[in-house]
């Protein structure tokens, strides 16, 4: 798929398909993850991919109760490790939300450009979820992301005009 229609193509798929997501477009998400770029390239983060039923349903619930989160076949649970960002980023502080953040879209890109389905999930209870990876007090969820073969093809949403988002100076 060319770079602009997966960009066109991209949506927000909150249904799912009860099947497994195949090995090789999960292989190729995780290299899209694995080929972000952060800052000073430390790649302060790990993404979980959880593919145990009774786990998802864990996650599902500390989604605030959005059941079809488990639906997905795989949810990618994106956590940061702050010790280990770059801490000079000016007013923004340390780098690991932005480098977390950009890692999972393009994890959602590149589920787009194999076929699947993904969601950004931004609402979440963090402590929930950490009890269901067994992560460390200082490791810090930044999102959650089901992806999974599509039960449905979203609209597209309506955007701002371009001259509503840009500015040139």
């Amino acid at each position: 798929m060319e770079f602009f229609e997966c960009v066109q193509k991209r949506r927000a798929v909150r249904k799912y398909k009860n099947e497994a997501v195949p090995e090789e477009k999960l292989d190729k998400v995780m290299e899209a993850i694995r080929l972000a770029p952060t800052a000073r390239n430390l790649q302060p983060f790990t993404v979980f991919v959880v593919k145990d039923a009774e786990k998802k349903e864990k996650l599902a619930a500390a989604c605030r109760g959005k059941k079809w989160v488990a639906d997905a076949g795989i949810v990618l649970v994106a956590v940061a490790r702050p010790e280990e960002s770059n801490p000079g980023m000016g007013s923004l502080g340390p780098s690991f939300q932005i480098d977390t953040a950009i890692a999972m879209e393009h994890a959602a890109l590149a589920a787009t450009a194999v076929g699947l389905g993904s969601c950004w999930i931004g609402a979440f209870d963090e402590e929930p979820v950490k009890a269901a990876l067994s992560l460390k007090e200082s490791e810090r969820v930044v999102a959650l992301m089901p992806v999974g073969i599509p039960a449905e093809t979203p609209e597209e949403h309506k955007k701002k005009p371009a001259k509503q988002l840009f500015k040139l100076v």
